[in-house]
């Protein structure tokens, strides 16, 4: 088959269905507040899907920015107030910075 029998082939198939498929750049939008998606083509700004949130889409990502660094004290500094095992075998303990300019 020649490029033109096939160039025939495709035009009159496209004339017949008075349609064609393409593949559209979309932006989805997700409205946790309203429990909403909103599809929109970025050609025509046309919405094409508005639905409700899947329940895997519900989730919303968390922010795990990198915390403050972290304060080591001595045993000078800290006023231990209550220390109990755990159910772990291990130490839970509550305990009070002491200012040691005060001192």
């Amino acid at each position: 088959m020649t490029q033109a029998e096939t160039d025939v082939k495709k035009y009159g198939r496209l004339i017949r269905d008075k349609f064609e498929f393409k593949d559209v750049e979309c932006e989805q939008t997700f409205d946790y507040e309203k429990d909403n998606v909103t599809t929109v083509r970025l050609d025509t700004e046309e919405v094409v899907e508005s639905r409700g949130l899947r329940a895997n889409e519900r989730q919303q990502e968390l922010d795990f920015t990198e915390a403050e660094e972290e304060t080591t004290f001595t045993e000078d500094e800290v006023e231990i107030e209550e220390e109990q095992e755990n159910e772990f075998g291990e130490i839970d303990a509550s305990f009070e910075v002491v200012d040691s300019e005060k001192e």
